[in-house]
Protein backbone atom coordinates (compact mmCIF):
# COMPACT_ATOMS: atom_id res chain seq x y z
CA UNK A 1 0.00 0.00 0.00
CA UNK A 2 1.08 3.12 -1.00
CA UNK A 3 2.18 5.95 1.37
CA UNK A 4 -0.76 7.87 -0.03
CA UNK A 5 -3.56 5.79 -0.04
CA UNK A 6 -2.13 5.00 3.78
CA UNK A 7 -2.90 8.64 4.55
CA UNK A 8 -6.07 8.64 3.04
CA UNK A 9 -7.40 5.49 5.16
CA UNK A 10 -6.43 7.18 8.08
CA UNK A 11 -7.96 10.20 7.54
CA UNK A 12 -11.73 8.75 7.41
CA UNK A 13 -14.24 9.56 9.50
CA UNK A 14 -14.47 6.45 10.80
CA UNK A 15 -10.88 6.55 12.80
CA UNK A 16 -10.51 3.12 12.11
CA UNK A 17 -6.73 2.35 11.77
CA UNK A 18 -5.45 0.72 8.72
CA UNK A 19 -4.27 -2.72 8.68
CA UNK A 20 -2.91 -4.84 5.44
CA UNK A 21 -2.14 -7.97 4.63
CA UNK A 22 -0.20 -9.54 2.05
CA UNK A 23 2.20 -12.63 1.82
CA UNK A 24 5.04 -10.49 0.35
CA UNK A 25 5.26 -8.74 3.97
CA UNK A 26 6.01 -12.21 5.36
CA UNK A 27 9.67 -11.94 3.18
CA UNK A 28 10.15 -8.55 4.00
CA UNK A 29 10.05 -8.84 7.70
CA UNK A 30 10.81 -12.49 8.62
CA UNK A 31 13.08 -10.69 11.27
CA UNK A 32 10.79 -8.88 12.68
CA UNK A 33 8.80 -12.08 13.73
CA UNK A 34 12.38 -13.28 14.91
CA UNK A 35 12.60 -10.24 17.20
CA UNK A 36 8.61 -10.84 18.22
CA UNK A 37 9.15 -14.56 19.04
CA UNK A 38 12.52 -13.63 21.02
CA UNK A 39 10.30 -10.75 23.26
CA UNK A 40 7.70 -13.40 24.00
CA UNK A 41 10.41 -15.97 24.98
CA UNK A 42 11.87 -13.44 27.00
CA UNK A 43 8.78 -11.88 28.95
CA UNK A 44 6.78 -14.79 29.05
CA UNK A 45 9.27 -17.66 29.71
CA UNK A 46 6.96 -19.87 27.50
CA UNK A 47 8.33 -22.50 24.47
CA UNK A 48 10.98 -22.54 22.20
CA UNK A 49 8.78 -20.57 19.41
CA UNK A 50 5.45 -18.15 19.66
CA UNK A 51 2.36 -21.27 19.79
CA UNK A 52 1.09 -21.73 16.84
CA UNK A 53 -3.11 -21.02 16.69
CA UNK A 54 -3.70 -24.98 17.64
CA UNK A 55 -1.03 -25.07 20.38
CA UNK A 56 -2.47 -21.44 22.44
CA UNK A 57 -3.96 -22.19 25.43
CA UNK A 58 -3.15 -19.92 28.70
CA UNK A 59 -1.88 -23.27 30.61
CA UNK A 60 1.08 -21.71 28.27
CA UNK A 61 1.49 -18.69 30.45
CA UNK A 62 3.15 -17.94 33.68
CA UNK A 63 0.37 -17.36 36.41
CA UNK A 64 2.12 -14.10 37.20
CA UNK A 65 1.46 -12.38 34.66
CA UNK A 66 3.72 -10.15 32.50
CA UNK A 67 6.74 -7.80 33.87
CA UNK A 68 5.40 -4.63 32.07
CA UNK A 69 8.15 -2.58 33.67
CA UNK A 70 10.52 -4.86 31.77
CA UNK A 71 8.60 -4.08 28.49
CA UNK A 72 8.76 -0.82 29.39
CA UNK A 73 12.50 -0.99 29.32
CA UNK A 74 12.72 -1.47 25.38
CA UNK A 75 9.75 0.69 25.18
CA UNK A 76 7.89 2.51 27.32
CA UNK A 77 4.76 2.64 24.72
CA UNK A 78 3.77 -0.91 26.33
CA UNK A 79 0.51 -0.99 27.83
CA UNK A 80 -0.42 -4.33 27.59
CA UNK A 81 0.06 -7.68 26.99
CA UNK A 82 -2.50 -9.51 25.10
CA UNK A 83 -3.14 -13.43 24.73
CA UNK A 84 -6.03 -14.63 22.66
CA UNK A 85 -6.79 -18.67 23.14
CA UNK A 86 -7.27 -20.82 20.15
CA UNK A 87 -4.91 -18.06 18.03
CA UNK A 88 -1.97 -17.34 18.10
CA UNK A 89 -1.94 -13.93 19.58
CA UNK A 90 -0.09 -13.02 22.23
CA UNK A 91 1.80 -9.72 22.24
CA UNK A 92 2.38 -6.87 23.70
CA UNK A 93 0.09 -3.95 22.89
CA UNK A 94 1.70 -0.59 22.54
CA UNK A 95 -0.16 3.13 22.19
CA UNK A 96 2.10 5.48 20.62
CA UNK A 97 2.69 8.88 22.73
CA UNK A 98 4.84 11.12 20.73
CA UNK A 99 4.38 10.32 17.57
CA UNK A 100 1.37 9.78 15.13
CA UNK A 101 -1.28 7.63 16.73
CA UNK A 102 -1.24 5.25 13.80
CA UNK A 103 2.25 4.57 13.70
CA UNK A 104 3.16 1.27 15.19
CA UNK A 105 1.14 0.37 11.70
CA UNK A 106 4.52 1.10 10.50
CA UNK A 107 7.46 -0.03 13.31
CA UNK A 108 7.52 -2.94 15.61
CA UNK A 109 7.54 -2.74 19.31
CA UNK A 110 11.28 -1.70 19.37
CA UNK A 111 10.82 1.31 17.01
CA UNK A 112 12.09 -0.13 13.61
CA UNK A 113 10.63 -0.10 10.71
CA UNK A 114 8.17 -2.83 9.58
CA UNK A 115 5.55 -3.67 7.56
CA UNK A 116 3.79 -6.39 10.56
CA UNK A 117 3.92 -3.10 12.81
CA UNK A 118 2.90 -3.75 16.29
CA UNK A 119 -0.62 -4.50 18.16
CA UNK A 120 -1.18 -1.18 19.45
CA UNK A 121 -4.34 0.94 21.08
CA UNK A 122 -6.26 3.32 19.87
CA UNK A 123 -4.95 6.82 21.17
CA UNK A 124 -8.44 8.03 22.39
CA UNK A 125 -8.82 4.68 24.66
CA UNK A 126 -6.64 4.40 27.81
CA UNK A 127 -5.95 0.68 29.05
CA UNK A 128 -8.04 0.68 31.73
CA UNK A 129 -11.14 1.95 29.68
CA UNK A 130 -14.61 0.06 29.83
CA UNK A 131 -14.27 0.35 26.15
CA UNK A 132 -10.77 -0.43 24.30
CA UNK A 133 -10.25 -1.07 20.52
CA UNK A 134 -6.71 -2.38 19.54
CA UNK A 135 -5.24 -2.79 16.38
CA UNK A 136 -2.80 -5.30 14.46
CA UNK A 137 -1.96 -6.50 11.17
CA UNK A 138 -3.49 -9.76 8.67
CA UNK A 139 0.00 -11.03 7.42
CA UNK A 140 -1.13 -13.71 5.19
CA UNK A 141 0.26 -16.97 5.51
CA UNK A 142 1.07 -16.89 9.20
CA UNK A 143 -0.19 -16.35 12.26
CA UNK A 144 1.42 -13.28 13.24
CA UNK A 145 -0.22 -10.43 14.52
CA UNK A 146 -3.89 -10.85 14.76
CA UNK A 147 -4.12 -13.05 11.01
CA UNK A 148 -5.94 -15.75 13.17
CA UNK A 149 -8.30 -13.00 13.65
CA UNK A 150 -9.37 -12.34 10.23
CA UNK A 151 -11.38 -15.34 9.61
CA UNK A 152 -13.04 -15.09 12.76
CA UNK A 153 -16.74 -13.70 11.22
CA UNK A 154 -17.19 -17.14 9.83
CA UNK A 155 -18.98 -18.95 12.58
CA UNK A 156 -16.66 -22.34 12.03
CA UNK A 157 -13.86 -20.29 13.23
CA UNK A 158 -15.98 -18.12 15.84
CA UNK A 159 -16.33 -21.23 17.29
CA UNK A 160 -12.62 -22.06 17.98
CA UNK A 161 -12.03 -18.84 20.26
CA UNK A 162 -11.27 -18.95 23.56
CA UNK A 163 -11.32 -15.99 26.46
CA UNK A 164 -8.75 -13.35 25.74
CA UNK A 165 -6.69 -11.95 28.59
CA UNK A 166 -5.48 -8.27 28.83
CA UNK A 167 -2.76 -8.00 31.05
CA UNK A 168 -1.68 -4.43 32.47
CA UNK A 169 0.74 -5.71 34.84
CA UNK A 170 1.30 -5.32 38.55
CA UNK A 171 -1.60 -8.15 39.04
CA UNK A 172 -4.12 -6.24 36.59
CA UNK A 173 -5.62 -8.76 34.33
CA UNK A 174 -8.93 -8.97 32.74
CA UNK A 175 -10.06 -12.09 31.18
CA UNK A 176 -12.80 -11.28 28.43
CA UNK A 177 -14.66 -14.20 26.72
CA UNK A 178 -16.03 -13.96 22.91
CA UNK A 179 -18.88 -12.29 22.12
CA UNK A 180 -19.52 -11.71 18.31
CA UNK A 181 -17.54 -11.14 15.40
CA UNK A 182 -18.70 -9.10 12.37
CA UNK A 183 -17.31 -8.04 8.53
CA UNK A 184 -17.58 -4.49 7.60
CA UNK A 185 -16.00 -1.75 5.45
CA UNK A 186 -13.32 0.40 6.66
CA UNK A 187 -15.43 3.42 6.49
CA UNK A 188 -18.60 2.06 8.82
CA UNK A 189 -20.42 4.40 10.64
CA UNK A 190 -21.21 1.90 13.35
CA UNK A 191 -17.67 1.70 14.22
CA UNK A 192 -16.68 4.81 13.54
CA UNK A 193 -18.83 5.30 16.53
CA UNK A 194 -17.93 3.03 19.21
CA UNK A 195 -15.67 4.66 21.12
CA UNK A 196 -18.17 7.94 21.40
CA UNK A 197 -20.67 5.74 22.32
CA UNK A 198 -22.63 7.27 25.79
CA UNK A 199 -20.48 5.24 28.79
CA UNK A 200 -23.42 4.06 30.47
CA UNK A 201 -24.90 2.10 27.78
CA UNK A 202 -22.33 -0.88 26.92
CA UNK A 203 -25.21 -3.16 26.88
CA UNK A 204 -26.35 -1.07 23.89
CA UNK A 205 -23.39 -1.01 21.89
CA UNK A 206 -22.49 -4.31 22.12
CA UNK A 207 -26.49 -5.38 21.01
CA UNK A 208 -26.00 -3.07 18.19
CA UNK A 209 -22.61 -4.91 17.28
CA UNK A 210 -24.20 -8.65 17.71
CA UNK A 211 -26.71 -7.45 15.26
CA UNK A 212 -24.52 -6.59 12.61
CA UNK A 213 -22.60 -9.96 13.36
CA UNK A 214 -22.11 -13.09 11.32
CA UNK A 215 -20.78 -14.94 14.09
CA UNK A 216 -21.60 -14.37 17.69
CA UNK A 217 -21.65 -16.78 21.20
CA UNK A 218 -24.87 -18.40 21.95
CA UNK A 219 -25.75 -16.47 24.73
CA UNK A 220 -25.13 -13.33 23.33
CA UNK A 221 -27.93 -11.44 24.79
CA UNK A 222 -26.86 -12.45 28.39
CA UNK A 223 -23.36 -11.49 27.51
CA UNK A 224 -24.34 -7.74 26.10
CA UNK A 225 -26.38 -7.90 29.64
CA UNK A 226 -24.23 -8.57 31.60
CA UNK A 227 -20.67 -6.48 30.22
CA UNK A 228 -18.98 -4.18 32.12
CA UNK A 229 -15.56 -4.36 29.97
CA UNK A 230 -15.35 -4.52 26.16
CA UNK A 231 -12.35 -5.17 23.77
CA UNK A 232 -12.42 -5.27 19.82
CA UNK A 233 -9.65 -6.43 18.41
CA UNK A 234 -9.29 -5.31 14.83
CA UNK A 235 -7.69 -6.84 11.17
CA UNK A 236 -8.19 -7.12 7.42
CA UNK A 237 -10.56 -9.38 6.66
CA UNK A 238 -8.81 -9.86 3.02
CA UNK A 239 -5.59 -11.66 2.34
CA UNK A 240 -5.29 -9.03 -0.41
CA UNK A 241 -3.00 -5.87 0.53
CA UNK A 242 -5.25 -3.00 -0.03
CA UNK A 243 -9.24 -4.14 0.73
CA UNK A 244 -11.58 -1.97 2.82
CA UNK A 245 -12.96 -5.12 4.32
CA UNK A 246 -11.91 -4.85 8.28
CA UNK A 247 -12.98 -7.94 10.76
CA UNK A 248 -14.06 -6.74 14.30
CA UNK A 249 -14.20 -9.59 17.28
CA UNK A 250 -15.68 -8.75 20.12
CA UNK A 251 -14.43 -9.91 23.40
CA UNK A 252 -16.06 -8.67 26.66
CA UNK A 253 -16.31 -9.71 30.56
Amino acid sequence: MSMGEQAAWVAAATGLALVVSGSALVVRDLSAGTRAHELARRVRAVTEQAPTRQEATHEDRPKQGVDLDDLRTDNPDAVAWLFVEGTAVDSPVVQAKDTSRDWYLSHDFWGEPSSWGCPYLDARCSPADAVLMVYGHHVSGTHEAFSDLSDACDPAAFVGLGSCRWDTGDGNTVTLSPLCSLRVESDDGLVGSVLTWPPDDLDGLLAKLCTRAEARSTDWAQGCARAQRALLLVTCSSFLPGQSGRTITVFCT
